[in-house]
């Protein structure tokens, strides 16, 4: 079974298997998006068109998205957080929304 690739906090790369993956969308309340996907390039996008990531997943959350520090911080990858149409949260495009990320 292939892997997603993705990059670790420390700018290294690790594999992370579909099952986990699967288990991440399903414990969300929105959708799960990834490279390739309808609507991926809309949702990676930000207000500054200076920068320009390519997130191996985008998770759009529908409610309180502990559950996306939790993943970020037991697989040790990137997290960004970016705010929802009505303004809530804050974009932070440099990927270090998780504590100890720095």
């Amino acid at each position: 079974m292939a892997g997603l690739q993705i990059q670790t906090r420390s700018n290294g790369e690790i594999t992370l298997q579909e099952e986990t993956v699967r288990k991440f969308k399903e414990s969300l309340r929105g959708e799960l998006i990834r490279v390739g996907d309808s609507g991926y390039e809309d949702a990676r996008s930000i207000w500054n068109a200076m920068i320009d990531r390519r997130p191996a997943l985008i998770a759009s959350c529908l409610g309180v998205a502990h559950v996306v520090t939790y993943f970020a911080r037991e697989h040790g990858v990137t997290l960004s957080i970016k705010r929802d149409e009505n303004g809530r949260s804050r974009q932070n495009p440099q990927g270090n929304a998780v504590p100890g990320a720095n």
